[in-house]
């Protein structure tokens, strides 16, 4: 069944990995990990067709209500239109209730709320999934 030795060096390694694993987390630490896996990778945003979706979008303490979103916004407005997109799409917490008004004084609207497997493995809240719709 395993004829080469290069064969049994990768089982016993792997084996061996295993062993390892299940030692250090257990078998209920283990599926823990297969779950978080899991749901990391439903954090991933989708790529959708004529949309530009922002991932992150922050202005440090010290220097928010100086413009600074406003003028970062704009300027995400304008990209979006270079490229031919649509509508552009962030998204918020439940919790962060000024990035929902700062969005919405941009002319964005809550387009929906995204409770994911993530979001809960984390311990996040829910997120706002907001848009706006280019003229």
């Amino acid at each position: 069944m395993f004829n080469s030795d290069k064969t049994k060096r990768i089982l016993l390694t792997f084996i061996t990995t295993l062993l390892i694993v299940f030692k250090h987390l257990g078998f209920w630490g283990v599926f823990r990990s297969l779950s978080n896996v899991r749901a990391a990778s439903t954090a991933i945003p989708i790529d959708v067709p004529n949309e530009l979706h922002i991932t992150y979008f922050a202005v440090a303490k010290e220097f928010q209500r100086m413009g600074i979103g406003h003028q970062m916004m704009e300027y995400a407005k304008g990209i979006a239109r270079s490229e031919g997109k649509k509508v552009i799409s962030p998204d918020t917490r439940e919790s962060n209730l000024s990035a929902q008004q700062f969005f919405k004084s941009q002319g964005f609207f809550a387009y929906s709320i995204i409770n994911s497997d993530s979001d809960k493995a984390f311990g996040h809240g829910a997120r706002i999934h907001m848009k706006f719709v280019l003229g």
